[in-house]
């Protein structure tokens, strides 16, 4: 693999940018779709290449297509209006769909991004039918990732990939960058998880190209954000009750001078590789304050007084509320919650996250319910009960469907207040009631899904899973959360 990838990156070698001769833009964004055969959508930027003989760059009304001589890469570099490269700085985010049209050797082709020396760079794209990420420095090539794409088999098959990079000083004064690389098939959801993340000590500023290998390649659009906005706040709220208190703190002296990358916090994106007194230090900044979590997808509090919506706190997922269901003032685990009547009521939200990206966690207050009724639902999945009540009562999932249900033992039709949850971790799935893990296995969910989520039924909406008792608090984190 990497006597292929040589010759690519040896031949795009001209990319290197001298930055004093370049146009640095340390904020700004374009899109070119070339859907009217034109390189220069995306104005000033233009796609430019040289004349090096090794092989072809049209733009069609089809797209933009690369396609290699055997054994060598071509590329089109990003230009400004003088033909100059065009040179990135601060945080970055590249999108692009396309296409690999297998000729030979290892077909393969992506993108080449920032500049860490003569023709060394970042690069990311797909080789081998893979998802890959890697950088060349003095001619020495580093594989930071390469993992499969779900539901990607084959070339001549569109996928879209997003390279996100967040640069940041490190606690040794040094500019470091976080890679995170995406990637979908066109008219899935983007994923919540990046495929492949790292914190990468070298940072770089730089220049953009596309390149093919050993194929061609037709990329149907690209689009480049580029800013200079500080990271989003760190994860201080541990255990995802919505404040920063002792609870919090013990977690962080359970771990002090380990490598736990749950408390790890500061310097920020990242951490260290140490729970020591700067994250203790960012953790009291924080200390009993209304917590800005990023890593929470959505929140429904339920404490609304009537109406047919239900508001998600994060302002994105605003759930639908669909029957007679009644709306409880009071009475609530936290102020209010809404009382259904075990028929035809229930909450429609859309589309969250797969649950076969890792990991995530929901939690929610229930009160009431009766065997065989339901929580949280997917629809139109196999094995889509997220959370539900078993033939006794006692929670369940059915994500490791077609395999057997992860149970507890535990019943929570007793009509008091429960705090029940699900936690994916990546190694498996967990399930808490009160706050105490009752069931675990080590198989994780292994069917993806990109449909609404239903609060309150199940998938399908049958007779029997709607769901009878008061509901409040509903969270969903992309993150591991433990209470």
């Amino acid at each position: 693999m990497k006597t292929q990838k040589t010759t690519r990156y040896d031949m795009i070698a001209a990319l290197s940018v001298v930055i004093l001769c370049g146009n640095l833009w340390a904020g700004g964004s374009f899109l070119d779709d070339f859907s009217d055969g034109n390189a220069r959508d995306g104005s000033p930027a233009m796609w430019g290449w040289d004349n090096d003989g090794t092989g072809e760059r049209l733009v069609t009304p089809e797209g933009f297509r690369l396609t290699a001589k055997p054994g060598l890469a071509t590329w089109g570099a990003l230009r400004d209006d003088e033909g100059n490269h065009t040179v990135y700085a601060g945080n970055l985010t590249i999108q692009m769909q396309y296409r690999v049209d297998a000729q030979g050797g290892w077909p393969n082709a992506g993108v080449a991004f920032r500049d860490l020396g003569p023709g060394d760079h970042y690069g990311a794209g797909i080789i081998n039918n893979d998802l890959f990420l890697d950088r060349k420095v003095g001619g020495v090539f580093t594989l930071l990732g390469q993992v499969p794409i779900p539901g990607f088999s084959a070339a001549q098959q569109d996928v879209i990939i997003q390279v996100a990079v967040t640069d940041f000083e490190n606690t040794a004064g040094m500019r470091t960058s976080r890679l995170e690389v995406y990637a979908w098939l066109p008219g899935q959801n983007e994923p919540a998880q990046p495929l492949i993340s790292v914190v990468d000590a070298t940072y770089a500023e730089g220049g953009i190209a596309l390149y093919s290998e050993w194929s061609s390649a037709t990329f149907r659009w690209v689009e480049v954000i580029t800013d200079t906005v500080e990271p989003t706040e760190p994860v201080v709220d541990f255990n995802g009750d919505g404040t920063v208190d002792i609870t919090d703190l013990v977690r962080m002296i359970e771990s002090w001078g380990q490598e736990d990358p749950t408390v790890d916090i500061a310097p920020h994106p990242g951490g260290d590789s140490i729970v020591n007194v700067d994250d203790l230090e960012m953790l009291m900044s924080f200390w009993q304050q209304a917590i800005d979590d990023p890593t929470l997808k959505a929140h429904w509090t339920l404490d609304e007084a009537d109406g047919a919506m239900a508001c998600d706190s994060t302002g994105r997922n605003d759930a639908m509320v669909l029957g007679d269901p009644l709306w409880q003032c009071e009475g609530g685990q936290i102020n209010g919650a809404l009382q259904l009547d075990g028929i035809d009521d229930y909450l429609t939200a859309p589309f969250i996250l797969d649950p076969v990206k890792q990991p995530f966690s929901v939690y929610a207050w229930i009160k009431g319910g009766q065997p065989g009724q339901t929580l949280m639902s997917q629809k139109d999945i196999f094995g889509g009960e997220w959370l539900s009540l078993d033939l006794a009562g006692a929670l369940t999932t059915t994500l490791t469907f077609p395999l057997a249900p992860v149970t507890s033992d535990v019943v929570v039709t007793d009509d008091l207040w429960h705090h029940i949850g699900l936690v994916s971790d990546g190694a498996g799935i967990s399930l808490y009631v009160d706050d105490i893990e009752v069931a675990r296995s080590d198989l994780s969910p292994i069917l993806p899904a990109n449909s609404d989520l239903q609060i309150g039924t199940g998938k399908t909406r049958e007779p029997g899973t709607f769901w009878s008792g008061m509901i409040d608090e509903v969270r969903i984190y992309n993150r591991v959360v433990t209470p």
